[in-house]
């Protein structure tokens, strides 16, 4: 899809995150949807600071259901239920292109 990938453990996403300003994240929720709760601070201020745009979030759960009742709900823009496979991720990730026009973030 012509997207630069980079992949973290969550212990160390909250520094790259903060260095890199990604247009997109995809986070695994682990089993719990859990497993990324240390980034979501990280992730509300830079959404904030652009407007509530960026960067687009995606959770990977196990979950059937949604975030609303999860304190994630306010930074997950679309949840992709596990097992993961291509024909689920890939229109996710075309939904979010398709709102925030392509990948690239706005030059200030």
């Amino acid at each position: 899809m012509g997207l630069k990938v980079k992949s973290e453990r969550p212990n160390v996403a909250a520094v790259t995150l903060l260095s890199m300003e990604p247009a997109i994240v995809i986070l695994d929720g682990g089993a719990q949807n859990r497993d990324c709760d240390v980034l979501l601070d990280d992730l509300r201020q830079q959404r904030d600071a652009s407007a509530g745009l960026f960067p687009a979030v995606i959770l990977l759960s196990t979950a059937n259901h949604g975030t609303q009742d999860m304190p994630i709900a306010p930074v997950v823009d679309m949840v992709v239920a596990k097992p993961l496979t291509v024909d689920r991720l890939q229109p996710a990730i075309e939904s979010l292109r398709a709102r925030n026009g392509d990948f690239a973030r706005p030059v200030a």
